[in-house]
């Protein structure tokens, strides 16, 4: 037997031959109701899979764009900047503020943090900061997930 992939149209084929059936059951016929039985069980267990297989599509690609990494960096106004380093999280990188904040040549003079967690120091015309950045995966790229 040849089995015949599944696809919307394919579904939509299905729904159609079952809405079918079922009239003709409503209206007596014994063949359509065995019909109607057989393919009702076989779309619901379609039905039922095509669910799980999209819940787990969507599970893995949360998991595949959820990492997170903390990019300290530091610099000068209107001259750029480099990266000091990059943490797994936010905690691992204070002991590399401190010692970048404690070598800026001029005193700190503002500071913010922001609603995603990041934090900015500056000072004269020197500035540190710590903010955090998705990592994307091939993998996530390749099932075009990208956010």
């Amino acid at each position: 037997m040849t089995e015949t992939p599944m696809t919307p149209e394919r579904l939509a084929e299905i729904r159609e031959r079952l809405e079918a059936a079922r009239h003709l059951a409503e209206v007596g016929t014994t063949w359509a109701a065995q019909e109607y039985s057989v393919i009702g069980a076989s779309m619901h267990d379609t039905v039922l899979l095509l669910a799980e297989v999209e819940r787990l599509r969507a599970e893995l690609a949360a998991r595949l764009t959820a990492q997170v990494v903390w990019l300290l960096e530091q610099g000068e106004d209107h001259e750029g900047g480099s990266v000091l380093g990059v943490f797994a999280h936010r905690e691992a990188a204070w002991g590399a503020i401190l010692a970048a904040a404690h070598g800026m040549p001029f005193a700190i003079d503002a500071a913010e943090e922001g609603k995603d967690g990041s934090r900015s120091r500056h000072g004269g015309c020197d500035w540190l900061t710590l903010t955090p950045h998705t990592v994307t995966t091939t993998e996530a790229i390749e099932a075009g997930d990208v956010r």
